[in-house]
């Protein structure tokens, strides 16, 4: 029994048993650290992915808002984030479905976009919202929420739109004369005449740009521009022809015509001549539609802010008609009865009575503490009426990121 406790046969198996245990939790615990590792570094190219998807989305509300198109105070440029005029992070904001939002769709992810215009600070709050797909749950979405303040302000110049505003523009046609300059004018502004242009006598047109789509008349001592240097030499385009004085003949009017007291250079400034073929420009269109949305202050959009209540044009002609009536104290006040029989009479006044009831009627932030009493004015003038006034005016608008935050 004894020799039986002391052998040592088996511990092999024992030790064996061991190892094996002890390497089988090391590889677990390894292959457990690199899934997780893996699914931690799609976790985070996911949310790297998601933050680069809203700063698209902020990106495309700058585009939007910087467009020359666009009136960037017109608050349906952009979807509303809010209905309360505050920023979506606020724990008071109303917020509105991201369904309403703008949409992109980029690089596999989806960006939802919105902003609230405050006109009165003349700012946008704006939101983005990226979305990627969660790589680690086909049921999820792994979304980044980007908020900026975006800053208007108006733009003292901008490009135009339509050539035409560069002119003194006469689009008639179908006259002898659709345009007549009379006696004496001169002048240095562009001109556009879309039909036949006429110089009355000593009229000079001198160092501008003409357009004439038609013929050009030209009377005794008239011109357009003059010879003495190229410098004073007027940029022509006549598309018809064009004589100097009633008797002369008509030539088509291109190359050098100083014999028909046109003296023209072409567009490079060096060359001698009247170019032959005219530029069309078209006169623009009225948009009142869009012109009623983006007028500020305007039927679509209120002063930001005003002080009284303007008021009505009947009322001011009233005033008017009183003010000059009050200068004749003769004007007698005169009573007549009402039609219905029974009733109290009624009195129609006129003249100074009428004056000093209309300002008790429709002054009445200037109410004293009793009605003032009907009595000869000392001087005779009339209210003026009071003002409303606009923060914001003028278009286009340039905007500037101001400040952003994330979650």
């Amino acid at each position: 029994m004894r020799l039986r406790l002391r052998g040592e046969r088996g511990m092999a198996l024992v030790m064996a048993i061991g190892i094996m245990a002890v390497l089988g939790i090391v590889g677990v615990t390894v292959a457990s650290y690199s899934t997780s590792a893996t699914t931690e570094s799609n976790q985070t190219q996911a949310r790297t992915s998601a933050f680069a998807l809203a700063e698209g989305g902020i990106n495309n509300i700058m585009a939007i808002l910087d467009l020359p198109t666009n009136n960037a105070l017109d608050p349906d440029v952009l979807p509303k984030c809010t209905t309360n005029s505050t920023k979506y992070s606020d724990p008071s904001a109303s917020r509105t479905s991201t369904s309403t939002w703008l949409h992109s769709t980029i690089s596999g992810g989806t960006v939802d976009y919105c902003g609230t215009l405050i006109r009165s600070q003349a700012l946008w709050y704006v939101t983005a919202i990226g979305n990627m797909r969660n790589p680690n749950s086909s049921n999820s979405t792994v979304t980044k929420t980007l908020e900026a303040t975006v800053t208007v302000t108006p733009s003292l110049t901008q490009p135009l739109n339509n050539p035409v505003w560069d002119y003194l523009y006469a689009g008639h046609t179908g006259s002898a004369c659709d345009q007549t300059l009379s006696n004496n004018i001169s002048g240095a502004s562009r001109m556009y005449v879309a039909g036949n242009l006429c110089l009355s006598p000593n009229v000079n047109l001198a160092q501008s740009s003409v357009i004439v789509g038609g013929n050009v008349d030209v009377s005794n001592n008239a011109s357009i521009g003059a010879n003495t240097s190229m410098s004073t030499r007027v940029e022509t385009y006549v598309g018809g022809n064009c004589r100097y004085t009633n008797s002369g003949a008509w030539t088509a009017c291109s190359g050098n015509q100083d014999a028909n007291h046109i003296y023209s250079k072409l567009s490079d400034g060096t060359t001698i001549g009247v170019n032959h073929t005219a530029p069309v420009i078209a006169p623009p269109a009225a948009d009142f539609a869009t012109w009623y949305e983006n007028s500020i202050p305007g039927p679509s959009q209120t002063c930001t802010t005003s002080s009284g209540v303007p008021r009505s044009r009947a009322a001011d002609a009233a005033n008017r008609r009183a003010s000059r009536e009050s200068a004749d104290p003769s004007t007698p006040t005169t009573t007549r009865p009402m039609p219905s029989v029974g009733a109290e009479p009624r009195t129609t006044m006129t003249g100074p009575r009428l004056y000093w009831a209309h300002a008790w009627l429709t002054e009445p932030r200037m109410r004293p503490a009793r009605a003032p009493r009907p009595r000869e004015p000392t001087t005779s003038s009339r209210s003026s009426p009071d003002s409303s006034t606009s923060a914001l005016a003028g278009s286009p608008y340039t905007t500037q990121l101001l400040m952003g935050t994330s979650w």
